[in-house]
């Protein structure tokens, strides 16, 4: 019973310590005004919002525009934010809660997988640290990305359940994972792609081991149809939605194009850190170099010292795993870049791998557990409590120096808020309540990443 009470207090701390980490990246912001202004909107009226998605065309802005698999997705998410609305919650604090949830859960989904792997609470809640203080996520919060966040978030929990299942040989696995991946889904389908592909590439890794192929086999077809079930509901219009431009190479093009444009600022030492863009917010680079070669010297001297471990062959996905992120992270200098470009002109559904910089994400995957690993390790090597300390301490400096920006609390600035005025909301409810045939067309044109004054009562 005492044991008992003891694995939850643990527990509970964990969770505790994840959600201090979780606060940090947007401290700094207040309650009031909206973080969230650039590229993924978030709904300024959610239950507007939400009435909207449940018809197939909406008219009210210009000639109107398709939303029958856009956003099909996403009603969860539109559904709790109307929800969390309709009780009376203030938007700006929804969003700091959405922005919470995502950040929190990738911390505990990512400690989970970290601690299943090394079974040392400690070095697997400094990894999850690292899932959440990095360069991909100050990418995701400076590109207003909050629906990424939250499916980023699910990445670890998916490859868990697939090692789980293959350790265990239970095919109960498939069935949490596509339960999840309804919840996953809220995001772009690009990221969610991506965020499945260590879970597939594992169940292809496992295979290889002889005794593996037949339960292989099984888990993959019953995990496709699961996925299938639970999530046809959105897949199927999404797929039609895009298979009425696969023969229009001008498309094509034009996606091709602004491919290899983002790619043209990558590099395979910028991928091995993760950096996207803009490197503006990026800490220091320096630190941050220092950390990921020494995790994967570490994980490399393990992995050779080590060949009778039962983590071996996990340890080797992971390093195979993260030569593939950065493979494809460097878009056409990649060395199968013309195969992807011949491709990308042939098949536009590819579109959605567009930019190339969201396999970072697969790199902090492999950085987080490959982190966990590392100190684990070195903190084996030695019996001295003190030694153990310094090398905690000293990579935990490392990371917070790497990652200052997000120590701000609001990305040194990227984040402040704006205020949206009531004149927007008096528009909005003079639409609703007289309802018409005429659409509304939006001046100025709206222009990703632009930043607008909305009155001079809002102006600073």
């Amino acid at each position: 019973m005492n044991n008992k009470i003891t694995k939850i207090l643990k527990q509970t701390y964990s969770y505790f310590l994840i959600a201090l980490f979780s606060v940090i990246p947007f401290w700094n912001t207040g309650t009031k005004g909206l973080m969230e202004r650039t590229d993924a909107d978030f709904p300024l009226v959610p239950i507007s919002n939400l009435h909207s998605q449940l018809y197939v065309w909406y008219d009210k802005v210009t000639m109107g525009y398709d939303v029958s698999s856009a956003f099909l997705s996403q009603l969860p998410f539109y559904s709790l934010l109307a929800i969390l609305s309709k009780i009376g919650l203030p938007l700006p604090i929804i969003e700091r809660l959405w922005f919470f949830l995502g950040l929190f859960l990738a911390g505990v989904f990512s400690f989970h997988l970290n601690h299943y792997l090394t079974k040392n609470r400690l070095t697997s809640i400094l990894g999850s640290l690292f899932y959440i203080f990095n360069p991909v996520i100050m990418h995701l919060l400076s590109q207003g990305e909050h629906v990424l966040i939250m499916c980023y978030a699910f990445a670890p929990i998916f490859l868990l359940l697939s090692i789980k299942a293959f350790d265990t040989k239970q095919l109960k696995f498939a069935f949490y994972i596509a339960l999840l991946s309804i919840f996953a889904a809220i995001t772009s389908v690009p990221t969610l792609v991506i965020n499945f592909l260590p879970c597939m590439l594992y169940i292809f890794f496992s295979a290889f081991k002889k005794e593996n192929r037949l339960f292989a086999l099984k888990f993959f077809s019953s995990l496709l149809s699961l996925l299938f079930i639970f999530n046809a509901w959105w897949f199927i219009p999404g797929v039609l939605s895009l298979s009425g431009n696969a023969q229009i190479e001008d498309i094509n093009r034009m996606w091709l194009i602004n491919w290899k444009t983002i790619s043209a600022s990558a590099s395979y030492f910028y991928a091995l850190i993760a950096a996207g863009v803009p490197r503006a917010i990026l800490g220091s680079v320096l630190s941050l170099a220092l950390i990921v070669c020494t995790i994967i010297t570490v994980t490399l001297v393990f992995f050779f010292s080590k060949r009778t471990s039962e983590n071996h062959r996990k340890i080797s996905f992971f390093l195979l795993l993260l030569l593939f992120s950065l493979l494809f992270a460097v878009g056409d200098k990649g060395i199968w870049g013309d195969a992807q470009q011949f491709m990308m002109m042939k098949i536009s559904q590819l579109q959605m791998f567009r930019n190339p910089y969201k396999f970072a994400q697969i790199t902090m995957l492999c950085y987080t557990v490959m982190t966990s690993l590392s100190l684990s390790y070195l903190i084996n090597l030695t019996k001295k409590n003190n030694f153990k300390a310094i090398i905690l301490a000293f990579y935990v400096f490392l990371l917070l120096f790497a990652n200052k920006p997000i120590l701000s609390g609001n990305l040194e600035g990227f984040l402040e808020p704006v205020s949206i005025p009531n004149e927007y909301y008096d528009l909005n409810e003079y639409i609703k309540n007289n309802s018409t045939t005429e659409g509304i067309l939006i001046l100025p044109q709206e222009e990703w990443l632009s930043k607008y004054s909305w009155t001079t009562y809002d102006m600073p």
